[in-house]
């Protein structure tokens, strides 16, 4: 590829002149390059002229320049001595450390005044970014984080550690009493030991269905009445037919080339000038199916249809008569009795009240025949939570069991694992050691 040349730029930094590649010294103040400047990359570089200049030209391909050792200032490569001291090019090896350009004082006429107003803008600029920097942060600065609720985190699930501290109870117990109930039955119904036993008449013991007679009844049915003729039709095999189809396959592909795309790539020769050079790259080539016609034959079963005659029943509906039974629902009755009897009745309910954990029973008088019959109530736990590496709190959570067992085995006492959430237990389990 062709390679061409265009001229770099650099700035003065005493002045702020912007100087052509070819000047190694400013065309303003007349300061030397140094190590202070560095050429600067036209923005475009396309849109930057080639150089053609025989001269010009020398000086791009004449290799990188060289610094002088003693005052700073860059020789071309071509020169044997630096045009600035006079120092020769082989003097010194190692250049030397970059140097701040000189400051230069000129005398503009201004005395104490000047300075003291220099002072006080100095100052001036520095308020104003202070303002400036106050500013920005009191904008920026993040949100602070809010503490999250404490109502929020005991909403979830958690397990705690308590022991039981206390416990309420209320029991109520049926208290049923075998007295004398009046029954009624018949006699095959009445137990030994009844009293009192009388009679009641007549009650209806059961019911038999009875035949009362016969009755005729009609009905249709459906009998043969000779045979009739009828022509089917049927489709037999008669062969293939062979026919010829037209069916698009893929053949192949279609490829088409990439597309080039160019771009200039310029690399500074250290000299104030660059070398531009085209670098082209090809894109992916990119394919298609390609699909072609081709011929098939094709072999189908061909039908044809035949006639036949058949005989087939034909039914008629005739009206027949036949005897059937007539059932009817007869009563039977049987003498019925009263008598009484001692059975177990609800008499009262016992309720009971207190705290801790041995749930206290009626006590039922000697002599009267009474007994304990179903039992219910309430029976709560209250267990005190134990306080955890990272937490102090000792809270009261209460738990009520089924029946009066299951609160006399927490009376043992013990640690366990309850599962809350907030304020409520949920489950509760006796913790392994």
């Amino acid at each position: 590829m062709t390679d061409r040349q265009i001229e770099l730029t650099w700035r003065c930094t005493s002045c702020g002149t912007r100087n052509l590649g070819r000047h190694g010294v400013c065309q303003g103040c007349g300061n030397p390059l140094d190590g202070s400047e560095s050429w600067d990359m036209p923005a475009d570089t396309t849109a930057a002229p080639s150089v053609t200049d025989p001269a010009l030209l020398a000086l791009a391909k004449g290799g990188p320049d060289w610094r002088c050792a003693f005052c700073g200032s860059n020789q071309r490569q071509a020169d044997g001595s630096c045009r600035q001291c006079g120092a020769g090019k082989v003097e010194h090896t190692e250049a030397p450390a970059p140097k701040r350009p000189p400051i230069v004082i000129r005398d503009t006429g201004c005395t104490w005044g000047c300075g003291t107003i220099l002072l006080v803008l100095v100052g001036l600029v520095a308020g104003a970014f202070a303002l400036v920097g106050v500013g920005g942060y009191l904008l920026l600065r993040p949100e602070p984080v809010q503490p999250s609720s404490p109502v929020s985190e005991r909403l979830e699930e958690v397990d705690v550690v308590a022991e039981v501290e206390s416990a309420r109870w209320e029991h109520h117990v049926d208290v049923e009493r075998l007295q004398l109930v009046e029954h009624e039955g018949f006699k095959g119904e009445i137990p030994k030991g009844a009293v009192g036993v009388r009679s009641i008449g007549l009650r209806v013991h059961h019911v038999d269905t009875v035949q009362r007679g016969w009755t005729t009844e009609t009905y249709e049915e459906e009998v043969p009445d000779g045979t009739r003729e009828r022509v089917v039709e049927d489709e037999v095999d008669d062969g293939f037919d062979t026919r010829r189809t037209t069916e698009r396959v893929r053949c192949g592909e279609t490829c088409e080339p990439g597309r080039e795309t160019c771009r200039e790539v310029c690399k500074p020769n250290g000299n104030g000038f660059a070398t531009c050079r085209k670098e082209c790259t090809r894109g992916r080539e990119r394919c298609e199916p390609k699909y072609c016609n081709e011929s098939r034959t094709e072999r189908t079963p061909k039908t044809r249809t035949v006639r036949r005659t058949v005989q087939e029943p034909v039914m008629k509906t005739v009206e027949k008569t036949r005897r059937v039974p007539v059932w009817e629902q007869v009563e039977r009755t049987a003498p019925a009795f009263a008598w009484k009897q001692e059975d177990w009745v609800l008499n009262r309910v016992e309720d009971s009240a207190g705290e801790g954990f041995e749930v206290t029973e009626p006590v039922l008088p000697r002599g009267v025949k009474e007994r304990l019959a179903g039992r219910r109530g309430t029976y709560t736990v209250s267990f005190r939570e134990v306080p955890g590496p990272n937490t102090t709190s000792s809270r009261v959570l209460t738990w009520t069991v089924p029946t009066a067992n299951d609160l006399r085995e927490l009376a043992s006492g013990g640690r366990f694992v309850l599962r809350v959430r907030g304020d409520t237990v949920l489950s509760i389990e006796r913790q392994r050691p």
